[in-house]
């Protein structure tokens, strides 16, 4: 049975990775109200550390509104990889409405000497609002597409 709500603000962290060789693992919430993510070093984060081999973890949220805010340093949804692989995907479901404000949900292969594909970003609502500079990106800034 989903929880009725979730939360990650001033410093809350989920966090799933790999720093050798593997598959990172999968981060799952399913809120049945919402999920709010806000405030410094606050966020959702799956991925392959620098010098490690294997897929980072795929992000998949269910929630009936979603609220990531307060970003910059905190407020975050990211996949990424910094080592030799593909980083993950993110799958976000929102029944009512997603509400993103000075934030990032990111897929993406981190660095130079990062090797790999970015993930696919998949987001399902009867509302989206993105204000303040929030963005939605999947790039490569290393080997890959």
């Amino acid at each position: 049975m989903p929880e009725s709500s979730v939360s990650f603000t001033n410093g809350g962290l989920l966090q799933a990775s790999n720093s050798g060789q593997g598959n990172g693992g999968n981060v799952n919430i399913n809120a049945r109200d919402a999920l709010t993510i806000s405030g410094k070093d606050s966020g959702i984060f799956a991925f392959l550390d620098n010098g490690a081999v294997g897929h980072g973890g795929d992000i998949t949220i269910e929630a009936g509104n979603i609220f990531v805010t307060d970003g910059g340093d905190g407020g975050n949804i990211t996949s990424s990889t910094f080592g030799k692989g593909d980083a993950g995907n993110i799958s976000i479901t929102a029944r009512n409405a997603i509400f993103l404000d000075k934030v990032f949900v990111v897929s993406n292969v981190q660095s130079g000497n990062a090797q790999g594909n970015a993930g696919n970003i998949d987001i399902k609502t009867n509302s989206l609002s993105v204000t303040n500079g929030a963005q939605i990106n999947s790039f490569t800034r290393g080997r890959g597409r």
